[in-house]
């Protein structure tokens, strides 16, 4: 304040001056260079201000920058974030203790009730192959008798004239013609089946290959709709254990009113999108619709397994791998990747990674992963 004082006063005497000469003095030489000298004087004092507050503002924020050290440490060689219990309530950031839980050994999958349609299309068009074969066959066996009859009476100088047995003799070679035609019809037909429909589901719908009759009550249980087939898709990673005959699958991810599917075959194609092993099985048909999609469970033993139950929402994903923020010292937040993890239906069942009692960040664990990384880049202005 004394300084702004001292600087009017200066002015003020300045200005005093310049009047004076201005009206007692002619030289106007001298009033050009007094003027020029005002007003640089002005101009440095102008900069000088603004350097001393360019000064302060840099001092202060050097004393902020100095009052807030930095939130991330390292514990047990993995990134960890320190925040006080008024930082975490503020941010909504909730932990919760984990309790030891144990499971079947299963794998999670997933599956569709197919549209069986398509399977009773290949059935029509068998049947319909095969009546016209037999059509031909017996044309073939007639036309056969006749031409024979002609050429007999040909040879014995009848009143059968040469024509007569030639026009018998093409009609029966196309009927043989065309008999070969039907029986690759067939042919084609049941490999066609067989490749969309894999060779069970196959057998049910047209019969066996070598005209042995097959039971059909599982194929009639679908035809009266009383079951369904669904196809089952698993992790990619997994095929289904060679015991397997069953699996329990259900409209919502509810393994406690799960229904049992029972397997039929293999499926002849990969689901497209998770390159999953497929299946067919049939189950029963209530509450069930074409295209509704459902959740699976395949049993790979019946050992039972120990570990944590972990939310979903605890799971955040960095650098392609999951990981869960530990609550390690009261205030300490250690960031833990996840392995050997397996779906439930409450989220994630985890072995070998958590104790009893430890306490997981359940919500806001995003907040956190947010506060180490800005920690971790660099000052734009340091050099």
């Amino acid at each position: 304040m004394k300084k702004i004082i001292k600087i009017i006063l200066l002015l003020v005497l300045v200005i005093a001056v310049f009047i004076g000469v201005r009206q007692f003095s002619g030289d106007q030489r001298f009033v050009v260079t007094l003027d020029q000298w005002l007003d640089q004087f002005q101009e440095s004092d102008v900069n000088n201000d603004d350097d001393n507050l360019d000064d302060e503002k840099n001092n202060g924020s050097e004393e902020e920058d100095d009052d807030i050290p930095s939130r991330v440490e390292i514990h047990e060689g993995l990134p960890a974030v320190r925040l006080n219990e008024e930082v975490m309530d503020r941010s909504g950031i909730l932990t919760s203790s984990l309790q030891v839980v144990s499971h079947l050994n299963e794998v999670r999958a997933t599956g569709i009730v197919v549209d069986f349609q398509p399977l009773l299309v290949k059935r029509t068009e068998f049947q319909k192959a095969k009546t016209d074969l037999v059509l031909i066959e017996e044309s073939l066996q007639a036309s056969t008798k006749v031409y024979e009859r002609l050429r007999v009476l040909h040879k014995e100088h009848a009143n059968i004239s040469l024509r007569q047995v030639e026009e018998a003799r093409l009609q029966m070679t196309e009927y043989k013609a065309r008999k070969i035609a039907a029986k690759q019809l067939i042919k084609n037909i049941r490999t066609e089946t067989m490749q969309e429909w894999g060779r069970e589901l196959s057998i049910w719908a047209l019969g066996r290959e070598d005209g042995k009759k097959e039971s059909s009550t599982y194929f009639d249980r679908l035809l009266n709709k009383q079951d369904v087939l669904i196809l089952v898709t698993l992790p990619s990673d997994f095929l289904l254990p060679e015991a397997t005959s069953f699996v329990y699958v259900n409209t919502h991810p509810d393994r406690s009113t799960a229904r049992k599917a029972y397997l039929i075959s293999p499926a002849t194609k990969t689901d497209p999108l998770t390159q999953g092993v497929t299946y067919y099985f049939r189950t029963s048909a209530e509450n069930m619709r074409t295209g509704l999609f459902l959740t699976g469970w395949v049993i790979v033993s019946n050992e039972v397994e120990t570990g944590v139950d972990v939310p979903l929402a605890s799971v955040i994903w960095y650098g392609g791998q999951p990981w869960v923020y530990v609550q390690v010292e009261k205030e300490l937040y250690s960031r833990r990747p996840v392995a050997n993890y397996r779906e439930t239906d409450f989220g994630w069942f985890i072995k070998n990674t958590f104790k009893q009692d430890e306490k997981i960040v359940i919500r806001g664990g995003q907040l956190l992963l947010s506060e180490e990384l800005r920690w971790q880049i660099p000052d734009e202005d340091d050099d």
